[in-house]
Formats: C-alpha cells, sequence, structure tokens
C-alpha cells in the first residue's frame, strides 16, 4: 500500500525493515481473526452517517 500512497510511504520510510514486516502482517492477522469456519473473511468499517434539520 505504501508504495501506490506517498503519505504512507512517509510515514514508513524511516521504519527498520523489520517494522516494516510487522506493519505488512498486521492486516493479515486482523483479515485472520475475522475469517468464519469456511476461511472466508468479510472486512467491515463502521460508518455513521448523521442527518439532521433545522
Amino acid at each position: 500500500m505504501w508504495r501506490s500512497n506517498p503519505i504512507v510511504g512517509l510515514m514508513v520510510s524511516d521504519l527498520t525493515a523489520d517494522h516494516q514486516a510487522a506493519v505488512r502482517r498486521t492486516p493479515d492477522g486482523m483479515l485472520r481473526d475475522r475469517r468464519d469456519d469456511e476461511g472466508r473473511a468479510a472486512p467491515a468499517a463502521r460508518l455513521d452517517i448523521g442527518v439532521g434539520t433545522t
């Protein structure tokens, strides 16, 4: 991801190779934790939308 996003590239440019590897493994572990009995994972992001009137 950080090769396609310059902001992320700046954030991780000072990390050691070991730390960069850990950053890459983290999303894999998060998906692995969310998988069902058949090995499928359904990532989801909560989004709250508020509509107001005055």
